[in-house]
């Protein structure tokens, strides 16, 4: 689980948080919380809260 406060994320810590995703042996054990709303938008319009964002 990755729950620190995370005000922004540029284009690179996208890729790292895809490369981590894809790496993990067990994807349903990842979640992502306590993200911002600028984050959270950022990760809606890439597509990428689908699998970093549990609601």
């Amino acid at each position: 689980m990755l729950s620190a406060s995370m005000p922004y994320v540029s284009s690179a810590g996208l890729r790292v948080l895809l490369m981590m995703y894809k790496s993990l042996a067990d994807k349903d054990k990842f979640e992502m919380t306590g993200v911002s709303e600028d984050v959270r938008e950022i990760l809606e319009t890439t597509g990428f809260d689908q699998f970093l964002l549990k609601e």
